[in-house]
């Protein structure tokens, strides 16, 4: 995916746009602490991702573990 279909929604999360795994149109990443708080990217220890239909319903929601 090209970074202009990226973009960030703010400090703790990004939409990209284009095909999801789920058949999605777009996925929003939020980004968590330990607690599953929102916490910006660059010191988050998980990862939400929510897939979309065109017409924003919730297709996938996928959680997981990022860093080292």
């Amino acid at each position: 995916m090209d970074e202009s279909e990226h973009r960030e929604l703010g400090p703790t999360s990004e939409r990209a746009d284009g095909p999801t795994p789920a058949g999605g149109a777009w996925s929003e990443a939020t980004y968590l602490d330990e607690s599953g708080r929102p916490t910006p990217k660059r010191i988050a220890s998980r990862i939400r991702i929510v897939e979309h239909a065109a017409d924003g319903q919730v297709l996938s929601t996928t959680y997981g573990s990022i860093g080292d």
